[in-house]
């Protein structure tokens, strides 16, 4: 499905085979990203320091045009679902343009802040964390600035207690679990049959089975353990198993 918004210019690029008009592109991109997040931070805080807070509004609009982005304005009003859908072109997400506009969208909400606009400040940093989740997730953190984002976001949020869009707290347990903080990731693992319409059982299944990957260490320093993990998986099968069939999944990996 196409979420794409009537009248927005978005980049193309044919038949997903990047030319050479295109690798121009992505260096013009990695260059103002590189600028935004070496520059664009001091002169934002300079404005904010000034009290000139609607020329760091206009600034952040300004950034996200060059990147071939609609302003903030639109990135506040969608679901998660349709910013991913608006940040990939023929179906392959622009994670380094994620990064971009989530690093400007977490910009904005410091402004917010000082202007004591509370609703877009809370909003612009869940659509940010989401944008950088979405970026991380695939593979986009150079020299791990995504991942000191995120972390300081979810710092500022206490995203843990957070109610957070089902997708941000899908995308955040696969963060957690990427990270080795297998308890982190199980909590938010319990949250979300109460937000996905379909699916929960796979989820769960999914991540019990990367557990059962792990060797007994790697889950300690996760604060978990391999008592823990079986128990949970049980626990999640007689929840959320379509039938009350329940499952072993070392078994199950053997036979096949």
């Amino acid at each position: 499905m196409d979420f794409r918004v009537p009248g927005l210019v978005y980049l193309e690029t044919g038949d997903n085979k990047m030319g050479a008009d295109d690798l121009y592109k992505r260096d013009y991109l990695m260059r103002l990203i590189e600028q935004m997040t070496e520059v664009l931070g001091t002169r934002l805080l300079q404005l904010r320091q000034e009290k000139k807070q609607k020329e760091g509004l206009e600034l952040i609009d300004e950034q996200l045009t060059k990147l071939y982005l609609p302003k903030s304005k639109l990135l506040h009003s969608v679901s998660e679902e349709h910013l991913l859908n608006m940040f990939s072109v023929n179906g392959v997400p622009e994670s380094d343009k994620m990064a971009a506009a989530g690093l400007l969208l977490r910009h904005q909400a410091d402004i917010y802040k000082d202007m004591e606009i509370e609703a877009d400040r809370a909003n612009g940093l869940r659509k940010a964390l989401f944008l950088l989740l979405a970026a991380k997730r695939e593979g986009f953190d150079p020299d791990g600035l995504t991942g000191r984002e995120i972390s300081g976001l979810l710092k500022e949020m206490n995203a843990d207690k957070a109610d957070l869009p089902a997708l941000t707290e899908l995308f955040l347990m696969d963060y957690y679990t990427g990270e080795g903080r297998y308890d982190a990731a199980e909590n938010l693992l319990y949250r979300l049959p109460h937000k996905l319409d379909s699916g929960v059982y796979e989820v769960g299944k999914r991540f019990y089975d990367t557990l059962f990957q792990l060797d007994d260490q790697q889950l300690m320093e996760g604060n978990f353990s391999r008592e823990e993990a079986e128990d949970g998986w049980k626990e999640w099968q007689q929840k959320y198993k379509p039938n009350s069939e329940t499952i072993n999944i070392e078994e199950e990996e053997l036979d096949t």
